[in-house]
């Protein structure tokens, strides 16, 4: 349980947190249509490197 005053400085600063313990690049992957379909292909060339 957390209680912080304001919800969205204490949102941010977890993100921060979270990202800071893992060493990845992030790639997003937006739009309405083969979002799904790219993430794959991405996984599959990226998995194999």
């Amino acid at each position: 349980l957390l209680i912080v005053a304001d919800t969205l400085a204490g949102l941010n600063a977890l993100a921060v947190a979270a990202r800071q313990r893992v060493d990845a690049r992030i790639i997003a992957v937006t739009g309405s249509v083969g979002k799904t379909g790219t993430k794959e292909m991405l996984r599959a060339a990226f998995g194999a490197v």
